[in-house]
């Protein structure tokens, strides 16, 4: 850094220059320029009304304060709650850089007679973003202070923080403030700390909107069991976006506690609820949920379950259930795609027969050759069917043989699939096959 303050002069001169491009060059060179004087002379240009000149003055502003001697952040904190939107923006920027050189003035800012409630608001907010634990209990006394937006910037910074000790004098002032309910549930949420999980069930019964939205959010990354029920109960009248933020969370929970996925998809209310989404919303929106359940559940022990109970859930779970099982590898999720060709449900079968006919093990082929010899011509063309985006090699006798059956449907099936075969294979194994 250069000390002399005669250089200042020049620079100072041109600070209001006309064109804007001569004062960001002007906001630049003060950056070098440790001093008062340069960094108020900063603080105008900070105030200028091109972006680039702002964008400049804060960049200096940043290098001065990355100086030892730097009492930068000491100066700035006494612009916070400025009127303009863009200068408070990019000094909450500047404190922010400065990491821990701003704490301690920030602090007293918050702790402060400053009769200007913006400039405590942001404090708090800064303060959060800082990240720096130590702010705790100092923001956790803010939450006294008589300024709702004060408040509220302490109660999200405690949640940016997860302050612990905070919870409940959160949950003291959330009864204070309910209109703000969606940031104080946000920061539970954040905080994590089951003695928020009574109170956010009972405040789930009477809150409505982005409140509610909120709450379930919360209540699934605090990832309490006592919360389960609540919140299964309500998917009878979850629709849109909110089923999808409580499946979510009910997934949370069950992750966080080991709770079997499957058993829950077994439930009376969820296999009701997911019926209707079926019926109402169609295949894709039942299968969207489902695939997120079975995330969870993608190891051999999810696959043994799934294979011990798939035969208990409604048909419309079972499809959805096929099709996810044909993305998880491993042979014993192919034995229970083989067990899921013998359903009764015809989508079923032609969802398990469509995702064996994907893998490439002796196994799967020998099953769906085994279909395609079978006497229900449902489960044949399904296996023919499912056929058209597998390598056909392996099936191409059983394709012949197909292709002179009595069933016109079936042998028009199988004669399109090898004619189509052909015709990407001209000079292939047509002649071996013939």
């Amino acid at each position: 850094m250069i000390a002399e303050q005669d250089l200042l002069k020049p620079f100072l001169k041109t600070r209001n220059h006309p064109e804007a491009e001569v004062r960001r060059e002007t906001a630049q060179m003060l950056g070098q320029v440790l001093g008062k004087t340069s960094c108020d002379a900063l603080y105008e240009l900070l105030l200028d009304s091109n972006p680039r000149v702002q964008d400049a003055a804060l960049d200096s502003l940043i290098l001065h304060g990355k100086h030892p001697e730097s009492t930068i952040s000491q100066q700035m904190v006494k612009f916070l709650g400025g009127e303009r939107h863009e200068v408070r923006s990019r000094i909450a920027i500047l404190l922010t850089s400065l990491g821990k050189q701003s704490l301690e003035p920030l602090i007293s800012e918050l702790q402060g007679p400053n009769p200007n409630g913006r400039v405590r608001q942001q404090a708090a907010e800064i303060l959060g973003v800082l990240g720096d634990s130590s702010a705790g209990s100092i923001l956790i006394d803010a939450l006294r202070d008589n300024d709702r937006n004060v408040v509220v910037a302490a109660v999200q910074a405690l949640g940016r923080l997860k302050i612990q000790e905070a919870v409940e004098p959160i949950l003291s002032t959330y009864r204070q403030y309910p209109e703000s309910g969606p940031i104080f549930a946000d920061a539970l949420g954040l905080i994590a700390d089951s003695r928020a999980v009574p109170f956010l069930i009972t405040r789930l019964a009477m809150a409505s909107g982005l409140e509610t939205y909120a709450i379930v959010e919360a209540l699934g990354e605090i990832g309490h069991p006592q919360a389960m029920e609540t919140l299964i109960n309500r998917l009878a009248e979850a629709r849109g976006m909110f089923l999808e933020v409580l499946w979510m969370s009910i997934l949370r929970i069950a992750q966080k506690n080991q709770i079997d996925v499957l058993s829950i998809l077994a439930t009376p209310q969820v296999q009701d609820r997911l019926k209707d989404i079926f019926q109402e919303e169609g295949d894709q929106n039942l299968i969207s949920y489902l695939t997120i359940a079975l995330r969870e559940t993608s190891t051999s022990r999810g696959i043994l379950i799934l294979a011990s109970r798939f035969h208990q859930f409604s048909c419309e779970i079972r499809r959805a259930l096929v099709r996810e099982m044909g993305k998880i590898p491993g042979k014993d999720t192919v034995k229970c795609l083989i067990k899921a060709l013998e359903d009764d449900d015809v989508l079923v079968v032609y969802q398990a027969a469509e995702s064996l006919a994907q893998r490439d093990g002796q196994t799967a082929v020998s099953a769906l050759k085994k279909m395609m010899n079978s006497e229900n011509d449902v489960r044949v063309l399904a296996v023919i069917r499912a056929l058209k985006q597998a390598k056909l090699t392996p099936y191409l006798e059983s394709l012949h043989q197909l292709a002179t059956h009595s069933n016109p449907t079936i042998h028009r099936e199988a004669d399109h699939l090898l004619n189509a075969y052909h015709a990407a294979e001209p000079s292939s194994v047509k002649g071996k096959v013939l």
